[in-house]
Parts: structure tokens; sequence; C-alpha cells
């Protein structure tokens, strides 16, 4: 590869001295004619004098104009195809330079990335060995540095393995805890393990649980009493009811308080001496009354 090394470029320069005999007579001459005008208008009397002098004026400024420029090619001498010469070493340098820079990068881009393969290959390797899921790791972006020591990368890993690890184990501690505890209290425990799983604190779903333990004995309390309360005014009412028929009446209002309920219960009747026609008879009365009943000659 061959090494690009800048040679003396020593410019040999000497500045340049212009003199032109009259240019100060000139100038002072053209700001006169300038003021002259300036001062008396051109009228019709003098159009014919002030387009005599514009003509000559023009020519003047041609001349002059060609005289500056015929100098200042003179002063250039071979300066624009220095300049172009000296711009092209500047922009071929430059784009090689550019050109360096980007194959540095994927270079070193390329590096990063079979560093990176080495590094997560160290990661999954001590994640194995703890029990723990690799994404729960915190990248270092330095892991990748070239000079960044393998030692003090392995060091880092293993700490944070450690940590992660003992989190578990005390978040599956907590986990169990709560678990017994909304058990103990009849409750599905799932949700609250959940809590305790996304970060929850342990004390605040412990909180939780104390709190729905005790809004629950507080409903259970408040329907025993409604419960309570309905069964007195229902006895209040039946006792001061009428029985009409087969209901009890509010005797004020006519509306029914309850249904009248039978007794009901199971009976045992021994029946001594039936003639087959007797039988035959209490067999047919049981039937259309709707009673269940067995019968065994004995």
């Amino acid at each position: 590869m061959e090494k690009f090394e800048l040679a003396r470029l020593d410019a040999q320069v000497q500045p340049a001295v212009v003199s032109v005999p009259n240019l100060e007579e000139t100038v002072a001459q053209a700001k006169a004619v300038l003021k002259q005008y300036e001062d008396f208008p051109v009228v019709e009397e003098t159009e014919k004098q002030a387009k005599a002098a514009r003509a000559e004026l023009n020519k003047a400024k041609k001349t002059v104009s060609d005289i500056r420029k015929d100098i200042e090619k003179q002063l250039l001498g071979n300066w624009p195809n220095i300049k172009a010469q000296l711009k092209d070493v500047e922009y071929t340098t430059d784009e090689t330079a550019k050109m360096i820079g980007s194959q540095l990068k994927e270079l070193d881009e390329e590096k990063k990335q079979s560093k990176m393969k080495m590094v997560q290959a160290e990661i999954d390797k001590v994640c194995a060995t703890y029990n723990i899921d690799p994404d729960k790791i915190e990248f270092d972006q330095r892991w990748l540095n070239k000079t960044y020591p393998w030692g003090d990368m392995q060091g880092e890993l293993q700490q944070q393995a450690e940590k992660i690890q003992t989190a578990m184990e005390l978040l599956a501690m907590q986990a169990d805890a709560i678990k017994t505890m909304a058990e103990h209290h009849g409750l599905e425990p799932d949700g609250y393990v959940a809590m305790i799983n996304n970060g929850t604190p342990l004390a605040q779903v412990k909180e939780t649980i104390e709190n729905t333990v005790k809004a629950r004995e507080l409903q259970a309390q408040a329907k025993k009493e409604r419960v309570e309360q309905a069964r007195k005014a229902q006895a209040e009412a039946i006792k001061n009811a009428t029985r009409v028929g087969d209901k009890f009446v509010n005797p004020e209002s006519g509306e029914v308080v309850e249904p009248v309920t039978e007794h009901v219960a199971d009976y045992r009747y021994d029946m001594k001496q039936l003639t087959d026609k007797e039988k035959q008879f209490l067999d047919k009365k049981f039937a259309e009354w709707d009673i269940k009943f067995t019968s065994k000659e004995l």
C-alpha cells in the first residue's frame, strides 16, 4: 500500500507593483465632471453638449475597463492554473481520506459484531449456569470496545447474574407467602401472586388481601343484618295478617303477605282386617289425592 507524503510546496510569489501615470489626475477629473452635472442638470440649451459628453465618458469608461482587465490578467499570470492544481490536490486527498474513513468504520463495525457474538455467548453461558433469562442482563456497550478488558466484562456479568438470581429467589419466596396468605383466607391466589411478579411491594399486596378480607366480612355482616331485618318484618307482617284461603293477607291493603304453607310429614298407618274391597278403595283414594304410599300384606 503506497504511503502518501506531501512534498514541500514552497510557493514563490513576488508582490506586484502597478504604476499608472496620471491616474490620480484622471480620477479627480472624473469626479469634477460628475459634480458639474450634479450641480447643473442638463437643460435644453446644453442638451447637445451633454450628449457629446456622455459619449466621451462611455468611451473613457470602456478604455479604463480594458486597461484594468489587462492589468489583472498580467498580475494573475499562471495563478489560475496553479490554483486549479492545488484545489485538485485538496479534493483528491479529501476524498481519499473520506474513503479510508468509511472503510475503517466498516472494519470497526465488523469487529464490534464479532465481539458482540463473543460477549453474547458468554452471557448465554453465565445465564445457563445461574438459570436466568439472558434478556434480564443489562448490556454494557463498553464491553464491545476492543480495549475493554475481557476479565472485567466477565466479572461484571457474573455480578449481574448473582443479583438477578437473588432477586428471583426473593420474589419466589414472596409469591409463596402471598399464595399461602390468600388461600388461608379462602381467596383465589393467582391475582395476588401476579401483583408480586409484576413488581408490587410485598407489604402493599398483603394490605390488599387484608382489605379484601375486611370488605368481605363487612359484606357478609351487612347481608346477615338485611336477612334478619327482612325475617323480622315478614314475621310481624304474618302476625298481623288475616288468613284467606291458602294465603295470609294484609287486612288494610289486601296485599298477600305470604302463602299458607301446609305441614308435610310422613305417616305410618297400621290397618288390620281389611278386606280386598276396602284395600282397593284406599289405594284408589290415595291415588286420587296424589298421595305417595306403599303397602304390604302382613
